[in-house]
């Protein structure tokens, strides 16, 4: 259809997609990187990597290196996809069609790590999540009502004046 979403016109799409599926309504996506030679017998950490806005997540590997870090230090690494290039990351002020709509991107990401735990042996206790800006304010909303999950969260480029919006029950590092 004319005017219809491409996911091939975001920046920087340039790795195949490595998983798809479709969840809620929508198709969505990510790639996932194991390190060469991992021990299947063996649980490994996992880090999940998200993009900023209008963005991939084929761009956020090649701009961040995780994948090379991950191959080098033994951990997987799993790069997630928003809906059109944005996350639904909790803020009431954001405008892009996952937060009007309110696409339940926590419960994508408990989807992505359900699916890659049945590809790849992950160790529960070690699950790590990173994001650039809107990705960051995701990692941040994943990590607060998914504290029990996550290990460590790190953020690039979030928006001081909305964290106040996220809130968790539990003590997140």
């Amino acid at each position: 259809a004319q005017g219809a979403f491409n996911r091939a016109d975001l920046p920087g799409n340039m790795l195949p997609i490595s998983r798809e599926f479709e969840f809620g309504s929508e198709q969505r996506f990510y790639d996932l990187r194991v390190p060469p030679g991992k021990d299947p017998a063996r649980p490994a950490p996992l880090l999940l990597v998200l993009h900023g806005p209008s963005d991939s997540a084929s761009r956020v590997e090649a701009l961040t290196g995780w994948t090379d870090v991950g191959n080098a230090a033994g951990f997987v690494v799993v790069y997630p996809e928003g809906v059109e290039g944005f996350w639904n990351d909790g803020r009431s002020a954001v405008g892009n069609r996952a937060a009007r709509n309110n696409i339940d991107d926590v419960a994508y990401l408990n989807e992505v790590i359900a699916r890659v735990e049945k590809e790849v042996r992950i160790d529960p206790a070690r699950v790590y999540i990173t994001g650039l800006s809107n990705g960051g304010m995701m990692a941040l909303r994943y990590a607060c009502e998914e504290s029990r999950r996550v290990a460590a969260v790190a953020v690039s480029g979030r928006s001081e004046e909305h964290t106040s919006e996220l809130q968790s029950p539990y003590v997140i590092s």
